[in-house]
């Protein structure tokens, strides 16, 4: 069984969809082109395993964020093709939180919304240097894999 390293992917900006032809798909605009009409599957969580710790971590570094707006960020810098459950989610959160790597605190306010409080997360000193050491591991990772396969990044 191949074990994959642990890896951070710098975020696209908000849109990089658009720039790339991939955007995600109005349902009601049937002029749009989405990322189904290039023949791209979607990304399930078989696909995304010991990777979703280090996306976690870019997604924070653009700012402290509560779970569901991380499942966004990541959805939406994922051009759409990214399908993430809060059942893993969560528990990816939960280990960062384990391993010093994010802060969470519960929201003191709610925000003119009503429902239960939320956790938000940000990352730490520790989170920075963990994504830092995994884009340097991804990088290299990609070169090997784009040599091998013949389609170099």
């Amino acid at each position: 069984m191949l074990h994959l390293p642990v890896v951070a992917l710098r975020l696209p900006p908000a849109n990089c969809c658009q720039a790339s032809g991939l955007e995600s798909r109005d349902p009601l605009d049937t002029n749009s082109k989405s990322v189904y009409d290039y023949g791209m599957a979607t990304i399930h969580g078989d696909k995304l395993r010991g990777h979703l710790e280090a996306m976690i971590l870019s997604t924070l570094e653009r700012g402290e964020a509560h779970g569901l707006e991380i499942l966004d960020r990541l959805e939406q810098a994922g051009c759409g093709l990214l399908r993430l459950k809060e059942g893993s989610l969560y528990p990816a959160l939960y280990r960062l939180e384990a391993a010093g790597q994010v802060k969470a605190d519960w929201e003191t306010e709610q925000h003119g919304r009503r429902g239960a409080r939320r956790r938000i997360y940000r990352l730490t000193p520790k989170g920075k240097r963990q994504l830092h050491a995994g884009r340097v591991e991804w990088q290299q990772f990609v070169n090997i894999l784009g040599g091998i396969l013949g389609a170099p990044a």
